[in-house]
């Protein structure tokens, strides 16, 4: 791995930030967020909040992050939510058609394409268009839109740190390893 700088080495952790870890799946961005044990908290409860308190389809999540991802090219990133995308529902095309920066695809419904666009919105530092907001509104209510928007605001914060630090995807199967290990 070439990261700019080593991540975490375990056993010098403080023990309170071993157990923030040892709640997660033991991904390199943890182990490099460690560094910063302060914030290591924190980051972990809003990335889980994502996932669990939000009205928003776990489809239309991932679609954000992957749409993020691809304006960042974070293959980290990539590597993580294309698999949770397709688990979350989201077809194949679909998520080609998100990381090939398409307008439109006959792969997405009316909501994905304006999630997608609201997104490339965001990202290039425009103002999202008035009708857009107001269909995402109807789709999923205050609630929902603000939801996407701290999503996007999340997963722009996240590549910008894989960026910084030369974060590589686990190749390995490390989350599903921890799954199974965790179950039951």
């Amino acid at each position: 791995m070439s990261t700019r700088i080593p991540l975490t080495d375990a056993a010098a952790l403080d023990e309170s930030v071993r157990a923030q870890l040892a709640q997660r799946p033991p991904i390199h961005l943890y182990r490099m967020v460690a560094h910063a044990p302060g914030l290591l908290g924190p980051f972990m409860a809003l990335g889980a909040a994502q996932f669990n308190t939000t009205v928003l389809p776990a489809a239309c999540r991932e679609a954000l992050v992957l749409r993020v991802a691809m304006h960042h090219r974070s293959a980290y990133e990539i590597h993580h939510h294309r698999r949770m995308a397709l688990d979350a529902g989201l077809s194949v095309e679909a998520v080609e058609a998100l990381l090939a920066g398409a307008r439109h695809s006959p792969a997405w419904s009316p909501a994905l394409q304006d999630l997608a666009a609201f997104t490339d919105e965001l990202v290039a530092g425009q103002d999202p268009e008035s009708s857009r907001v107001e269909r995402i509104v109807a789709a999923y209510g205050h609630r929902g839109y603000v939801e996407a928007a701290l999503v996007v605001g999340f997963y722009r914060m996240v590549a910008t740190f894989i960026q910084a630090t030369g974060l590589e995807p686990e190749y390995e199967d490390i989350v599903g390893a921890w799954r199974r290990a965790h179950a039951g």
